[in-house]
């Protein structure tokens, strides 16, 4: 595990006076913050390479070391209730060696989210420059002051991380009600004002909360509480060469109204707090499935948990507010590189001398200096092979092997970049040193080690296949490499369930000396394409459907397009699965022929196809032949199936009269007529003797059985009716009864 060496981090101070020293392990309250509300979220401080604090801030006001505000310090445009209501940033290329500090620095302040000041220049995101070198080393903040980057409202959130060219670094925010990250870079030339833009699907409004950079610089963390539409964690890649932001993972769970979060000093495991509630995930997945099935939740055994800060002594340190926690103590993740309940969260850990946290923790940039990591090349028998992970712009190299029972001795050292330190015994537990100066900066790196009696010897493997289909029974993984050097696999047993390609990684045993070797096994899917059933009009043409780029082969191998056939696809892939296409043949309708009793029409056609529609002059197609209580005249009987493939049509006419009527006065029958819909009718009604007693229009009521005024008698009337059947004009007659 590497061990942080960064002392600019050791002094933290926050919440109502209270401070922690961390150039002691553990860390010491710190007791000498004059008395007076200090901040209430967010915070920063810095320290030169030996750990003694040159300055601090709330991002309203920033303070020397003697506690007083620095000459044109007050006024920031920060607010000490924004999250992260500053950042500290070292002005590359003013590193001063004899001062063991930068003469110059960069502050950024962010806002409180809910302020709304008259104009854009009073709120937002901004920076301002601190010159160490005026007021005899207590630092001047210069006329350089308060400049106006972006917003008028902020996320409350900003990171720093260093550039990946060893001396310059990135500022970096999230713009409100948009989908941009802005990453500033920070130069010998200064602060550039022009951003680089990282355009995303993720947007966010102004909401409090945390987001923090992954020791290793390549993640970026970021919380929104549920008191948002987007709450949730997101988690992002960071390139540091280029500045730009993709995203990674993101756990949207509801009602988790998280607030704190950061990372494991080893960049693999990351935490977030809500309420009495701390969250770990495992970063080091591939997926968003399987980083959120990572998830373990601890409960804590007291509430208001927020700000997480990762320290110097390698532990995340977690904010209780005094309301919450009157023992005025922080609760402590204290092997926070652990999966687990062993990640050993205690909850009121740390005192405080007497002080108390609010909301914040100081946001403190443990990776203030590049990153980096002493890398094992190759562990030999009685030898390591060293290097450091990034040597950009390094100066010179200083390295040196302890006994961890003795850390101040070295046994061996080397100047070289790359060197190769010996191992005089097998049995005992080291760290390695590495104490480089580069072209802006100097810093100490640690590693434990301890031997895996290896050698120049690689194990190899002759195995039977490196490739599974999915739930295949797998082989056994042979216990005994080519060479006879005998171990274990971790996994040890090959799991083809999961698709993907997995590492597998054979371990010699402690009497050998060999390397560890890795087989990578690959997991392929079983192939099985759905086709959906196809349904052709008679004449139709058509192809085989779309394989999705799988090769293979079809039978039978040609389309028959007059009858219904079963075609089977078959991948040349080994872990293929059969599949079958079903092609429906539709034959076009004929022979319409339709039948009429009284009111009601009934079609028919002659068709093997039952799926056919009906549908009555211009209105909705059904799929039952028949048709009921059809008004008198002339209609239009299409017929046509559920894919269009044909059409018939027909006229159809509807035709009677009433046999009676009674002319009582009653409301029923009183009148006597024939409506027909939409056809040119004339209607002449006769006496016995062929006289012409009525002559009706067709929008009149009818005949209400008097003539001029006189009722007529109870017997049989004759009519004639001249009307268009279709477009042909007929007459017809016949007779009805009237009945008194």
């Amino acid at each position: 595990m590497s061990i942080f060496a960064q002392e600019e981090s050791n002094i933290w101070y926050f919440g109502i006076n209270a401070g922690l020293n961390f150039n002691s392990n553990p860390p010491t309250p710190l007791l000498d913050l004059p008395i007076g509300t200090f901040s209430s979220e967010g915070c920063s401080t810095i320290s030169d390479s030996n750990g003694n604090v040159l300055f601090y801030t709330n991002g309203e006001k920033v303070w020397n070391k003697n506690f007083h505000v620095m000459f044109n310090g007050d006024n920031l445009a920060g607010h000490n209730s924004s999250t992260q209501s500053s950042a500290i940033i070292p002005y590359p290329g003013t590193y001063n060696f004899t001062e063991n500090r930068f003469d110059k620095y960069f502050l950024v302040t962010l806002d409180d989210y809910t302020e709304q000041a008259p104009n854009s220049e009073d709120e937002g995101v901004r920076y301002s420059e601190i010159d160490m070198s005026l007021d005899n080393g207590l630092g001047v903040v210069t006329q350089n002051k308060n400049i106006h980057l972006f917003g008028t409202t902020t996320t409350e959130k900003v990171c720093v991380v260093p550039h990946s060219n060893g001396c310059d670094f990135w500022v970096i925010c999230k713009v409100v009600d948009s989908n941009n990250f802005y990453s500033y870079h920070i130069s010998s030339n200064g602060f550039n004002v022009n951003p680089v833009i990282s355009t995303t699907s993720f947007f966010v409004d102004a909401r409090p909360g945390q987001m923090k950079v992954s020791p290793d610089n390549k993640l970026l963390s970021y919380v929104v509480p549920s008191s948002s539409n987007y709450e949730g964690l997101y988690v992002f890649n960071f390139n540091n060469s280029t500045g730009l932001i993709t995203e990674k993972f993101a756990d949207t769970t509801a009602n988790e109204n998280q607030y704190g979060t950061a990372f494991s000093p080893n960049s693999k495991v990351l935490y977030k707090c809500a309420g009495s509630r701390i969250y770990q995930y495992d970063v080091s997945t591939t997926t968003n499935n399987d980083f959120i099935t990572s998830k373990t939740i601890f409960i804590s055994s007291t509430s208001g948990l927020q700000s997480m800060q990762l320290a110097p002594d390698g532990k995340i340190y977690i904010a209780r507010p005094i309301l919450i926690s009157l023992s005025g103590r922080l609760g402590v993740i204290n092997n926070p590189n652990v999966l687990g309940e062993n990640c050993n969260y205690v909850s009121e850990q740390q005192d405080l001398g007497g002080r108390f946290c609010l909301a914040g923790l100081p946001n403190q940039l443990n990776n203030l200096k590049p990153y980096n990591e002493i890398i094992i090349e190759n562990e030999l028998c009685n030898s390591l092979q060293l290097a450091l992970e990034n040597n950009n712009n390094i100066l010179n190299y200083n390295w040196g092997l302890a006994y961890v029972t003795n850390p101040q001795t070295y046994i061996s050292t080397s100047l070289e970049a790359t060197p190769t330190l010996n191992i005089p015994n097998q049995n005992e537990h080291y760290i390695i040193t590495c104490t480089i100066v580069s072209e802006c900066y100097s810093n100490t790196y640690q590693l434990l080690f301890s031997p895996r009696n290896s050698n120049s010897v690689i194990p190899s493997f002759n195995l039977l296949t490196n490739t599974y289909c999915q739930n295949q029974t797998p082989n056994s993984l042979p216990l005994t490499s080519v060479e006879g050097i005998a171990g274990t696999w971790t996994p040890n047993i090959i799991n083809t369930t999961i698709v993907g390609t997995s590492s597998y990684t054979f371990t010699p045993n402690q009497d050998q000396c060999a390397y560890q070797a890795t087989i990578e096994i690959t997991i392929k899917p079983n192939i099985k394409i759905d086709f959906q059933d196809t349904i052709i009009c008679e004449g139709t043409t058509i192809s085989f459907p779309s394989t999705n780029g799988v090769d293979g082969t079809w039978y039978p191998t040609n389309i028959n397009t007059t009858q219904n056939t079963t075609y089977t696809f078959t991948p040349i892939d080994n872990c293929g699965q059969s599949s079958t296409w079903q092609v429906i043949f539709l034959e076009s309708l004929s022979d319409l022929s339709i039948s009429t009793f009284n009111n009601t029409v009934i079609v028919n056609v002659v068709s093997s196809n039952n799926m056919l529609l009906y549908q009555l002059d211009n209105g909705n197609f059904q799929y039952s032949n028949i048709f009921e209580n059809v008004s008198f005249g002339c209609h239009t009987i299409k017929v046509t199936d559920l894919y269009g493939c044909t059409e018939l049509s027909s006229s159809v006419f509807i035709f009677d009269y009433p046999k009676f009527f009674t002319p009582n006065n009653d409301g029923y029958n009183d009148y006597w007529n024939i409506v027909i819909e939409n056809t040119d009718a004339n209607l002449y009604i006769f006496d016995r003797y062929g006289k012409l007693l009525k002559e009706i229009n067709q929008n009149e009521i009818g005949w209400d059985g008097t003539c001029n005024g006189n009722k007529l008698p109870s017997t049989d009337y004759w009519f004639v009716l001249e009307y268009d059947e279709c477009g042909v004009r007929k007459t017809f007659k016949s007779h009805f009864g009237l009945m008194r």
